[in-house]
């Protein structure tokens, strides 16, 4: 969950501190930030992490698909 004052450079910024950020896609009210490296340990470091201006926490979930 990311909050609206958060920016794609803020998430690039946070998550490329525990490996290589190659993609962020932001959305209204989530984000999906696509690592090189690194994945894993930012999973587990930056849930509940504040990032942005406001320094909202975010909650961290790993991406899943939906069988249709």
């Amino acid at each position: 969950g990311v909050s609206a004052d958060m920016t794609g450079d803020d998430l690039r910024t946070a998550f490329g501190a525990y490996g290589t950020v190659s993609k962020v896609e932001l959305k209204e009210t989530f984000a999906y930030v696509f690592m090189a490296s690194g994945g894993t340990r930012a999973h587990d470091e930056m849930n509940g992490a504040r990032v942005g201006p406001l320094q909202h926490r975010i909650r961290v979930e790993w991406a899943r698909s939906v069988a249709r």
